[in-house]
């Protein structure tokens, strides 16, 4: 009774980004999400931000780090970015795009100091070159002790989601 299926979405045309908002963090203190997409656009790396009151935090306050591998690894990195980049360079061909678990765990007032605003992902995807590729990455976003966001939104960097699903959990306090 802890962990509670709070919403599913499929869609099989093209959206801008999926956004979820009004999370209940004084209920919820974790929130996972079980995570499929196709980009409509190739070689595309699917982003996230954090939201609050229906609006983005665009503010250069990411902070994020990924490795994949499956022949080989790559890693990268970034201080101070505008969004959270969750994987590279995605394919939108058949057996390409991406099978995610993200666990995100917004800043509530519950949360001291420093606490809160993270992402870790765990996954599969594959590139516009059909390589497989399993990933691991996190991100923080360092919006400042009071910023409390009660949403999120998924999207690409160019062009739209062209088909997905999900299914996210909140996790009681």
């Amino acid at each position: 009774s802890d962990f509670v299926k709070i919403a599913t979405a499929t869609w099989t045309s093209a959206v801008a980004s999926v956004a979820i908002d009004s999370l209940d963090t004084t209920t919820y203190k974790y929130f996972i999400m079980l995570w499929n997409s196709v980009p409509a656009t190739d070689n595309t790396n699917l982003q996230f931000r954090w939201r609050s009151g229906g609006s983005d935090a665009t503010g250069s306050s990411y902070d994020w780090a990924i490795g994949t591998n499956y022949g080989h690894s790559t890693t990268g990195l970034s201080v101070n970015d505008d969004a959270y980049r969750a994987c590279f360079a995605m394919g939108n061909n058949a057996w390409e795009g991406c099978q995610l678990e993200l666990v995100i765990y917004p800043k509530s007032s519950a949360e001291s100091s420093y606490q809160g605003n993270s992402v870790i992902m765990n996954g599969f995807y594959e590139t516009n070159g059909g390589n497989p590729r399993a990933t691991h990455s996190a991100s923080f976003y360092d919006g400042g002790t009071t910023y409390y966001p009660n949403g999120f939104k998924l999207y690409m960097n160019t062009g739209n989601l062209a088909t997905g699903d999900y299914a996210l959990y909140g996790v009681k306090r």
